[in-house]
């Protein structure tokens, strides 16, 4: 009877404390999200927060260190997935050309394509031991500034000029990167950039590591952050805060965007991230501190968790600034807690057989056939018909002589943009390959020798054009734009806009003829 009932108060005993099994309370599946994140933070030295507080540990490396006495495994929260996960995966159309579809619904397949993806990728390399940059399952997507200014080398990137449809593509496809909030797990976790302001320029005026948006109450209000509050009432993981300052304080030092706005009326619970070098631009760019570990201070204090140094590592200065009394520890300890409860809802510390996430085969889901129908859906539904003179489309029977002329008549590289995944040829099509067997004679002529078109062969162009019955230019900006590289004017680059007229004037000039 003593044995008997020494079990049954052995049972009692373990069942009431938080430790079963040997497993330490944040691996205790039976306890809350909040308790679990609690427990981890409160073993973590300051050291090993630091370490977690910016890219790759402050060492350089692209990933954060393991904590092995914990278990921790090393992980990363850089991968880049715009419009497809940044490596070898499945691609869409640039962002621009998403919300050209004016289709939600497809947003939320698209994101849900790319959250499979980005988990399959993390099983497999994880499998092996990598966690580099766009090998995780924290997806640095979407962009969702809006467009203020045609030059602006990064308008490719966002979902236009209207922060109601930025908002509601930017809800859709965090909802379907995400995955279903009825799920106890995140298929991936997202993180909406820039907050906020950031509409150019990159390079021209001025350098964006030291622009001052100057904007009034009401605009911030109703052009600036209602994309970004669908964004958090979607149940976005994290934000990004821009290299601008926003009416003189720089965006990841700005208490009143990151904790007034973001977290006390927003209601926001995930971690701000800084962009690439953002911390330290706020002492070396903007000068808004005298040095660089008040600047530190000034991130940390206004709500930016996370650093991503892009060289310097400011936040490897956090336990000198709690030591100088610029920064509480406990300001430090609360701002990890939403890094690791985003792993921990993304399953990371739970017995893989819990989460059905873990289930997804790299093989089986990158580029399988229901992902690139998406894809094709969405090139499709893409494309916007500007002009349609004399109903010269749809072409109704086999033309003559069609010509192909331009830069980005085959060049696969170039039509996909930005942060583009990493498409296999086999699945890409270029104008020439989908459209060489449109007429019974086709003719392919670049014309330029690159795409900013410097050096230009006007003869290839009048030979492919001639007698031509149709004339398909494949012109385009390409590289020419892009993060850090606004466009002087509106022309197209280099000789392009001349080889369209050179093939005018050819094509008018045998059509008189004869």
């Amino acid at each position: 009877m003593k044995q008997l009932l020494w079990i049954i108060l052995c049972v009692i005993f373990i069942a009431r404390t938080t430790v079963i099994c040997g497993l330490l309370p944040f691996q205790n599946t039976n306890l809350s999200w909040d308790e679990r994140a609690n427990d981890i933070v409160k073993r973590l030295t300051l050291e090993e927060i630091q370490s977690h507080l910016t890219e790759g540990g402050g060492s350089g490396h692209s990933r954060l260190p393991p904590i092995p006495r914990l278990g921790i495994k090393p992980f990363t929260f850089d991968t880049e997935c715009l419009h497809g996960v940044n490596n070898n995966a499945t691609g869409f159309p640039q962002s621009i050309g998403l919300a050209a579809t004016f289709n939600p619904k497809l947003l939320y397949e698209i994101g849900n394509v790319i959250g499979r993806e980005a988990r399959a990728g993390y099983n497999k390399y994880s499998s092996k031991g990598q966690y580099g940059v766009d090998q995780g399952m924290v997806c640095l997507t979407p962009v969702i500034n809006i467009m203020r200014h045609p030059l602006w080398g990064r308008n490719q990137e966002t979902y236009g000029e209207d922060p109601f449809m930025s908002g509601v593509l930017a809800d859709r496809i965090v909802s379907g990167l995400q995955g279903p909030k009825e799920y106890k797990y995140m298929q991936a976790a997202t993180g909406c950039k820039h907050f906020d302001a950031y509409t150019g320029p990159e390079t021209i005026p001025s350098s964006r590591f030291s622009f001052n948006a100057n904007i009034s109450d009401t605009d911030l209000h109703m052009t600036f952050l209602p994309a970004f509050k669908k964004c958090v009432d979607a149940g976005a993981a994290a934000l990004m805060c821009s290299y601008n300052a926003i009416n003189g304080i720089p965006a990841c030092a700005n208490r009143r965007l990151l904790t007034d706005i973001l977290r006390k009326q927003w209601n926001f619970k995930g971690y701000v991230i800084s962009d690439m070098g953002a911390i330290s631009h706020i002492y070396d760019s903007h000068h808004y501190t005298s040095t660089l570990i008040d600047a530190v201070a000034e991130a940390m204090n206004a709500g930016t968790n996370f650093n991503m140094p892009g060289g310097k590592s400011p936040y490897s200065l956090l336990i000198e600034a709690v030591g100088r009394g610029l920064i509480k520890e406990s300001t430090v300890r609360e701002a990890i807690k939403p890094l690791f409860l985003t792993r921990l809802k993304l399953g990371e510390f739970d017995p893989p057989e819990y989460n059905i996430y873990n289930t997804y085969k790299f093989d089986d889901i990158i580029h399988n056939r229901a992902h690139t129908n998406t894809a094709l859906l969405a090139a499709v539904q893409s494309f916007v018909l500007l002009k349609n003179n004399r109903e010269a489309l749809p072409i109704r029977s086999k033309p003559r002589k069609v010509a192909l002329i331009g830069p980005f008549v085959d060049d696969a590289n170039q039509q996909f943009g930005s942060y583009a995944a990493h498409v296999e040829p086999k699945y890409t099509t270029t104008p020439w390959t989908g459209l060489k067997n449109l007429g019974k004679l086709v003719t392919k002529a670049e014309g330029c020798f690159d795409i900013g078109c410097h050096k230009y062969d006007s003869l290839t162009i009048a030979s492919a054009v001639n007698d031509a019955d149709y004339i398909i230019a494949c012109m385009g900006l390409g590289s020419w734009e892009g993060e850090g590289n606004d466009r002087a004017n509106l022309e197209l680059p280099g000789n392009q806009t001349r080889l369209i007229m050179d093939a005018a004037k050819t094509s008018l000039f045998h059509s008189n003829r004869e």
